[in-house]
């Protein structure tokens, strides 16, 4: 449980995620980890922060400054320079019902389990944002060629280059298929 202080009064905590890579192995976290599944991982941080690992590639940090975010991210490893992150903001309103808004979910208490249903969904929607630029630069380069050919009547650049399009483009629907996992919904959801 986080500490008491946080359930008893209002305040507005924020809650931040990174997507790194396609897959983190938890396997190489340090040895303070909480609680590990084999899709997640919790690790406690000074007085009531939590980081909390995926192994679809993404980290989330609740009450973790940005210096320590920093340190533990250089940890894992390179991380690339336009990263996607999010972040929510988390309302902790004891005398209300749990709601979820856009950007910000009121929750009348703070605990681990509801911290990692948020972490998960914020996790998710910068892994999910990865997809969406790799797709977009596709779908882009796919209009350049196809508007070559409808105007030029030829096949633009070298076989080669058209074969590596088409290799990079079936590499992309099977990253797109396997990253829809990222939505799996943890059992934590059924539970509760």
């Amino acid at each position: 449980m986080v500490n008491d202080v946080m359930a008893a009064t209002n305040q507005d905590l924020l809650m931040e995620s990174v997507h790194l890579c396609d897959k983190i192995n938890l396997g190489t976290l340090p040895p303070t980890v909480k609680s590990r599944t084999k899709t997640e991982a919790t690790i406690p941080v000074n007085d009531g922060g939590y980081v909390f690992v995926f192994t679809f590639g993404s980290v989330a940090f609740f009450n973790v400054g940005k210096a320590q975010q920093m340190e533990f991210l250089k940890a894992l490893g390179p991380a690339p320079e336009d990263a996607p992150t999010d972040d929510f903001r988390i309302s902790v309103r004891p005398e209300e019902r749990d709601k979820v808004m856009f950007g910000q979910v009121v929750l009348p208490e703070v605990s681990e389990a509801r911290l990692r249903l948020v972490a998960r969904a914020l996790a998710q929607s910068t892994a999910l944002e990865t997809v969406e630029r790799m797709v977009e630069g596709l779908v882009e380069r796919s209009a350049k060629m196809t508007d070559v050919m409808k105007l030029g009547g030829r096949v633009p650049g070298h076989e080669k280059d058209l074969i590596r399009f088409i290799g990079t483009a079936l590499d992309a629907r099977r990253s797109v298929l396997s990253s829809l996992a990222v939505l799996d919904a943890p059992e934590a959801t059924w539970d509760d």
